[in-house]
């Protein structure tokens, strides 16, 4: 069994698919001790969630008995079905090789980007998919 300790404020349906399928297809996990949101306006809940791979499979106060990972998410917000951009980094090892004869040179360091729930980068190599949108500036702020 592997236990993760999330440090981020949100966990979408993103981070748990990655955290889930990082150490093999379809594992067992269980998510505890969220404060559960589901988007309705309804006030969050204090619980635990398993899911099956990517699927939510049981949601309340759950035992961590057969699960293959537990995520402590103790003081953070879960937000399943809800989806972020993303970018999966280790601080450590980010650099920033753009220059000003090469700005759109790739950081070295990022494993992976998420943009409105697609991957757009694995380990380097970037994907075909442009899941995003440009929102531009109409005027100049002060």
């Amino acid at each position: 069994m592997s236990e993760y300790k999330i440090t981020t404020a949100l966990i979408t349906t993103m981070v748990v698919t990655w955290l889930t399928t990082a150490a093999g297809a379809l594992a067992e996990t269980l998510i505890t001790n969220a404060r559960i949101i589901d988007g309705t306006g309804a006030p969050a809940v204090l619980g635990s969630v398993r899911l099956s791979g990517d699927r939510i499979t049981a949601l309340g106060d759950l035992a961590a008995d057969d699960a293959d990972h537990i995520i402590d998410a103790n003081g953070l917000v879960l937000a399943p079905g809800m989806i972020a951009d993303l970018v999966l980094f280790n601080p450590d090892t980010v650099t920033d090789r753009a220059t000003t004869s090469e700005p759109f040179a790739p950081s070295e360091g990022i494993h992976s980007v998420w943009v409105a729930g697609e991957r757009v980068l694995q380990e380097g190599e970037v994907s075909e998919t442009f899941p995003g949108r440009v929102i531009r500036r109409t005027s100049a702020q002060p």
